[in-house]
């Protein structure tokens, strides 16, 4: 199998809220992005096809066993936080903090 690197943000300053220490931020929904995701080879960016994501309902009673509304509240402080930018077809999860990076198989 090929591994992928998938990286997580993982700034631990207590100075300021961080991915880690904010209790808004919902580290599962952002895992299952991260599942969901591949690298760009041309931008380098880790992307998510938006066509490939089941829907908001679907991952909450599935994958967070949350209401919908939980889910699209959550993604869109991700969102707002700079954590994933929304464009047509994709999720960017971007860079936005230090990072530890995590192997995957895919």
């Amino acid at each position: 199998m090929k591994q992928i690197q998938k990286r997580f943000p993982a700034n631990v300053t207590l100075t300021e809220l961080t991915f880690l220490n904010d209790p808004k931020v919902d580290a599962e929904l952002y895992a299952y992005l991260q599942s969901m995701s591949y690298p760009d080879p041309d931008t380098k960016e880790t992307k998510v096809r938006k066509k490939d994501l089941p829907s908001q309902e679907t991952i909450a009673k599935e994958v967070l066993n949350c209401s919908r509304n939980t889910v699209g509240t959550h993604l869109k402080y991700l969102k707002e936080n700079g954590y994933i930018t929304d464009t047509k077809e994709y999720l960017i999860l971007n860079p936005k903090e230090d990072y530890i990076q995590v192997l995957c198989s895919k």
